[in-house]
């Protein structure tokens, strides 16, 4: 009924989706360096003397900052689906198997039951990259508010 085409697409979207998870997570990580970086030059700002306008937009970049990287660790965290433990090739459920137990289930499987797992997966991939991007989309609108931030004080402190 199915091709050895149909498992050969399957799994080419499921490495697709999953490229696309590291590619978040991989942003998400440069995003958070970024975020500790604009943190640390903050708490440093706060020895130096600075009119009251500017500490006050300093602290906003800081808590545009803070919220950015709450996200990105949102991004990071991994977002299971309660679907993904019903596939034969979820890791968790191939780990809670005695390695006969999984050979002698992997075995029985036919070539719909393998389509169908990898279709089932595809959709949770699906679910986890969504709110991964969505995090991610959040934590880059608030860098940049807070990059915003950070330019008017820095104007503000010139002038």
């Amino acid at each position: 009924m199915y091709s050895q085409t149909s498992r050969y697409s399957a799994k080419s979207v499921i490495d697709h989706n999953v490229s696309l998870i590291n590619l978040a997570e991989a942003k998400a990580s440069i995003l958070l360096t970024l975020n500790g970086v604009v943190l640390a030059l903050l708490f440093e700002a706060e020895k130096v003397a600075l009119a009251d306008f500017t500490k006050l937009l300093l602290l906003i970049t800081g808590l545009c900052s803070g919220a950015s990287s709450i996200f990105t660790v949102f991004a990071i965290i991994p977002r299971l689906t309660k679907e993904s433990q019903t596939t034969k090739i979820y890791f968790k459920k191939i780990a809670e198997m005695e390695r006969n137990d999984f050979v002698n289930s992997w075995n029985s499987l036919t070539d719909s039951d393998i389509l169908n797992d990898y279709l089932r997966n595809i959709h949770n991939l699906a679910v986890i990259q969504q709110k991964k991007f969505l995090h991610l989309q959040r934590s880059i609108i608030a860098n940049i508010i807070g990059i915003g931030f950070l330019v008017a004080a820095l104007f503000s402190s010139i002038l």
